[in-house]
């Protein structure tokens, strides 16, 4: 469940009752850094890191382009021109995915999500070939309950990996505990609560989130845009990552310039380090793959709470956003793993 982060649950436990219920005994994980939903879905997929599987942010700004691969459609960030050609996804992400080696075993697999998802550049690059069931809608819960139970009646022993964004969309639009986040809140709750009960007896039901959210402060409290502040996008090359987490790319030996000139004007609003720095600490994993290493910008740029950084040139529209995530605030990185045992109902 996209944006499932177990604080929000916890804090608006009255919206979600059968999730809240679960919470009191789930294991609660942390995402992978940076904490977006590229980034967590591929390592949920390969049960690998972000320095191995090499899906470092939202964005990136892999070698071989001028310009931004965004890693949820695979399409330039700002042109919009798809890059499955020039940036296939089985390159960028090389680990096989858990579910092809499962299915080796007997083990009947299968994705149920979105239409529009099917053969995407994230799908292609954290699944493969696994089959793929398209939905019509995200809101069609009875076409997504009868194609999860064909796939577990069709052998002794399935997996089926589902989706849905429904939460974090409206967290992106309307803030976190809005009405309208509310409403999306509960309308997971009743998905869970009628998989729960309408899926065959001996099933269990895992359920978990890329990463959690959390708002912006008001207007530029909230907003650094560097487009407006000299200090901040001279020497830039290209800003990747996003608002809570920045990848910054800078110009052959200018590295140490950008950050020191960052680290003055940012202050303690924000943790600046350069790519080294980000890597010792093991944020990306403990190992980072050489092929993954120029994905990571020449600085790593993490905002303090309620707080993000954006380029107005590249993307106005980010600024519009009111919930966010990527960074390291309990709120974005803290996600359950809530379990729960089918066919009460059924």
């Amino acid at each position: 469940m996209d944006g499932l982060g177990s604080h929000l649950v916890e804090r608006h436990a009255s919206d979600a009752p059968f999730l809240a219920d679960l919470l009191r005994e789930a294991f609660i994980l942390d995402a992978p850094f940076p904490t977006s939903t590229a980034v967590s879905i591929s390592a949920l997929s390969t049960g690998r890191p972000p320095g191995i599987h090499g899906v470092t942010g939202y964005t990136m700004a892999p070698p071989g382009i001028d310009g931004i691969l965004q890693c949820l459609t695979w399409q330039d960030y700002s042109s919009g021109a798809d890059l499955t050609q020039r940036l296939p996804p089985e390159t960028i992400q090389p680990k096989r995915p858990l579910l092809l080696a499962v299915a080796e075993q007997g083990i009947a697999t299968a994705i149920v999500s979105h239409a529009d998802h099917d053969a995407s550049g994230l799908t292609l690059a954290a699944f493969r070939d696994t089959r793929f069931i398209p939905l019509r809608s995200f809101t069609a819960t009875d076409e997504r309950i009868a194609a999860i139970r064909g796939v577990l009646a069709e052998a002794e022993r399935a997996i089926v990996y589902t989706y849905d964004p429904r939460l974090d969309t409206a967290g992106h639009l309307h803030g976190i505990g809005s009405a309208e986040w509310r409403a999306a809140l509960r309308d997971i709750d009743r998905l869970v609560s009628d998989l729960a009960r309408a899926l065959p007896s001996g099933t269990r039901l895992y359920v978990t989130g890329d990463h959690g959210g959390l708002d912006l402060a008001p207007g530029s409290d909230g907003r650094i845009d560097i487009a407006h502040d000299e200090r901040l996008f001279l020497g830039v090359r290209r800003l990747a990552g996003e608002p809570r987490m920045r990848h910054v790319h800078v110009g052959p030996g200018t590295a140490a310039d950008v950050i020191d000139r960052w680290r003055e004007a940012l202050g303690d609003r924000c943790l600046v380090l350069s790519r080294e720095e980000a890597i010792d600490a093991g944020l990306f994993g403990p190992v980072v793959a050489p092929e993954v290493r120029p994905r990571i910008g020449d600085a790593i740029a993490i905002p303090s709470d309620g707080i993000g950084i954006f380029d107005s040139r590249l993307a106005a529209f980010e600024l519009a956003l009111v919930g966010m995530h990527g960074g390291l605030a309990d709120d974005e990185r803290h996600v359950p793993l809530l379990a729960a045992d089918c066919g009460r109902g059924a």
